[in-house]
């Protein structure tokens, strides 16, 4: 077995794989959905859309899971009902097809190994991308906090104020920060997820977004629902810039993260993000986990 080969399993058949699978299946569901419900309408006896009037209880509940009637709907807004889900679809399997086709390396093919030279610049260019992206939580820690002033955004803040603090001191930013770096990571995810789910008309009518309570725990009403329309994308009057930017910011803070955190483990638990090594590829191209102590490998090695 070639070291490309290796790389080829190790990479293709890993997360990037599955999510794209993943993705063909949400896609798929999606499409299916819109398929099957407009069809079900039109195949009833009653009128098409009969039994889901405008902010009905079931008009409601079929929003939130992305299908509704189409009649009186200007064509511009189809569009923007149906095709996400038909273009996640398409996205995912070009993508994976792509994938596939340049991952597979032909039989027998090798690839160049790195040498000591290429080691090294690839542990200075490593240092630089761990400082900048270390740079860029800090970055974005500080403008998720100040963006939408709350609750939820006082955790960023004062996060950054610490962690700053700590790195100014020259203190050396090691396992405890990347653990925190998953608190922060999972903390921002849930609230993007807050953010989300307050936008559809149930939570809005459970919190007022112009309340007290509301402003304090930093639940932002962006999109509102005119049961006139409920097709048309509406935004509350009271809607500030800062309540459009916010949830942007927390999205490059959680990717930022992410991709931080993935690096770090790669680094420090090559075997738990490489779970397609066999022994015999650690043993004849250590090469492909140039990063890796050999500490970690040596328990692997003894299977």
């Amino acid at each position: 077995m070639s070291s490309a080969q290796v790389t080829d399993r190790v990479h293709y058949k890993g997360g990037t794989g599955l999510y794209l699978k993943l993705l063909i299946v949400l896609g798929a569901l999606g499409t299916l959905a819109h398929i099957i419900f407009h069809i079900t309408l039109a195949a009833l006896d009653k009128p098409y859309g009969f039994d889901f009037a405008n902010c009905s209880t079931n008009d409601n509940i079929s929003r939130q899971i992305a299908v509704e009637r189409l009649d009186g709907v200007p064509a511009i807004n189809i569009i923007r009902l149906i095709v996400p889900d038909l273009a996640v679809l398409i996205t995912a399997i070009l993508v994976f097809v792509i994938c596939y086709v340049l991952l597979k390396v032909p039989e027998g093919q090798d690839t160049e190994l790195p040498t000591a030279v290429s080691r090294t610049r690839r542990k200075r260019t490593e240092r630089f991308l761990h400082f900048f992206g270390t740079f860029l939580v800090l970055l974005f820690l500080a403008a998720s906090g100040i963006i939408v002033p709350s609750i939820l955004g006082a955790f960023y803040f004062l996060s950054f104020l610490y962690i700053s603090t700590w790195w100014a001191f020259y203190n050396a930013l090691g396992y405890k920060f990347a653990v925190y770096r998953f608190v922060v990571l999972v903390w921002s995810g849930l609230h993007l997820c807050v953010l989300h789910l307050y936008q559809f008309p149930f939570f809005q009518d459970l919190v007022d977004p112009k309340s007290l309570e509301a402003r304090i725990i930093g639940l932002t009403g962006i999109i509102k629902t005119d049961c006139e329309r409920t097709w048309y994308v509406d935004f509350h009057d009271a809607s500030q810039w800062p309540w459009f930017v916010n949830p942007g910011i927390l999205l490059l803070l959680y990717f930022t993260l992410a991709i931080e955190s993935r690096q770090w483990l790669h680094r420090k638990f090559p075997m738990w993000t490489l779970p397609h090594l066999q022994k015999e590829d650690v043993i004849l191209y250590p090469q492909i986990i140039p990063n890796c102590r050999m500490e970690f490998l040596m328990p692997f090695m003894a299977l």
